[in-house]
């Protein structure tokens, strides 16, 4: 006979970030993975280059994870951690400058930003939060 069970596993890991800004979210943001995956206090002080992203305007929890999923792309690329240099949202494109620092190896191995749960919201007493859930 057969069977099928959803068992526990801990492989996510779920963020809230609040910033008084759209732009200082994502930057913060970014800054939370990188600092999950490095330790940002002894990265190579010189920088790897800057990278300009740009994704297409899809609504504010899915700009986000297009944003996160690209940055980690590149980081596992680059085998370096990024931060926000630049961000601006257009009408129909958002784009943003991310400058990148090389690391002896990750701490933690995130695969994915998912979209599950994600959330962008704009706060009633001003600021923004976000809350995403990272596939570790």
């Amino acid at each position: 006979m057969a069977s099928v069970k959803i068992l526990d596993h801990l492989s996510d890991l779920k963020m809230e970030i609040q910033a008084e800004s759209l732009e200082k979210l994502y930057a913060e943001a970014v800054k939370a993975v990188s600092e999950l995956m490095a330790e940002v206090s002894s990265l190579a002080k010189e920088s790897r280059g800057r990278e300009v992203v740009r994704w297409e305007r899809i609504g504010p929890s899915e700009d986000l994870i297009e944003f996160l999923s690209e940055a980690l792309s590149l980081m596992h690329l680059k085998k370096a951690v990024c931060f926000v240099e630049w961000i601006r949202f257009g009408e129909d494109c958002h784009e943003a400058s991310l400058e990148f620092f090389r690391t002896d190896g990750f701490k933690m191995d995130i695969k994915a930003v998912t979209y599950h749960e994600a959330l962008v919201e704009e706060l009633e007493k001003g600021g923004w939060r976000s809350v995403f859930i990272l596939d570790i």
